[in-house]
């Protein structure tokens, strides 16, 4: 988490990640899924990015 707010989840384009936005669209953390399940996999790689207004 990047600040201790009040938020919510949406899927990211990586099925692995998820990003936490807050009430006004800003991304205020993220979380990775099943992270034991990527060992031995290639390094995982995504952009966050603000949601479009």
């Amino acid at each position: 988490m990047f600040e201790k707010k009040k938020g919510y989840f949406r899927e990211t384009d990586e099925d692995s990640v998820m990003e936490k936005l807050d009430e006004d669209g800003n991304i205020i953390g993220f979380s990775i899924l099943k992270v034991s399940a990527l060992k031995g996999q290639k390094p995982l790689s995504i952009i966050l990015k603000k949601q479009a207004a």
